[in-house]
């Protein structure tokens, strides 16, 4: 069972979700018109959006100006670079593992096998670019 009532609100099984999802090859000629296709969705927390996919490749760049963003990686391992100085900053993810993303930080995420991983985030004001260095 992918949701389950609990009252006023739905426990989703996030595990079960994106197993179920399509994998997004962000490498590919189409990823731009399939992120938003392979996204599942879970609800929101006051102004912050719940959600996730599975990926493989690079995504593109992403900028929250004005709130942090957690991601949690499920299964799989990812790197996350973050544009914060002259040289990229990159750490390595694993399963069960979070990453916060500091506000107004370019970042991205590449993963060399498939990867499923949810985050929080405000989604008003977001920036996207799929330039080498978006900085620039």
């Amino acid at each position: 069972m992918e949701q389950q009532d609990v009252g006023q609100g739905l426990a989703h099984n996030v595990r079960e979700i994106l197993a179920g999802a399509p994998v997004l090859d962000s490498g590919s000629a189409t990823a731009r018109q399939d992120l938003s296709t392979t996204w599942r969705g879970f609800g929101c927390l006051d102004d912050f959006t719940i959600g996730g996919r599975r990926f493989v490749g690079a995504s593109p760049w992403e900028l929250h100006p004005y709130n942090d963003e957690l991601l949690f990686v499920l299964d799989g391992e990812l790197e996350v670079t973050l544009l914060t100085g002259p040289t990229p900053t990159k750490s390595k993810v694993g399963p069960g593992c979070l990453f916060v993303v500091p506000k107004g930080t370019w970042h991205r995420q590449t993963a060399w096998e498939p990867v499923s991983s949810w985050g929080v985030t405000a989604t008003q004001h977001d920036q996207i670019s799929f330039a080498d260095d978006p900085r620039f």
